[in-house]
């Protein structure tokens, strides 16, 4: 599981510098990436709790565990739909400037 979440932190960081560089805007970089950093500290918690405990920490934490896969969903839509967005905005002026270079 730790090589799970390791793998889709740097991922979704991957994708967040991306967004930086294409938008140039490090306000939407820096929410998303603070949204990613606080699920990854709640998966890390519920997996404290389910090590302490067992599968009983779900009597207690299971709106957490809601929340984080929520939580998860929504920052990979928002990260697809701004990379769609600015590659989009790119798309034009990459064509032009291979029009007039040729």
């Amino acid at each position: 599981m730790d090589r799970t979440i390791n793998s889709l932190l740097s991922h979704q960081t991957f994708y967040l510098s991306r967004i930086y560089r294409f938008s140039g805007q490090l306000y939407l970089a820096l929410f998303v990436l603070l949204t990613v950093w606080l699920r990854y500290a709640g998966w890390v918690f519920l997996a404290v709790q389910e090590y302490k405990i067992g599968f009983t920490f779900l009597d207690h934490w299971s709106w957490l565990l809601i929340a984080l896969l929520t939580v998860g969903a929504a920052v990979d839509a928002l990260i697809a739909l701004a990379m769609a967005y600015y590659l989009y905005q790119r798309r034009d002026s990459a064509f032009l400037q291979q029009v007039i270079n040729n």
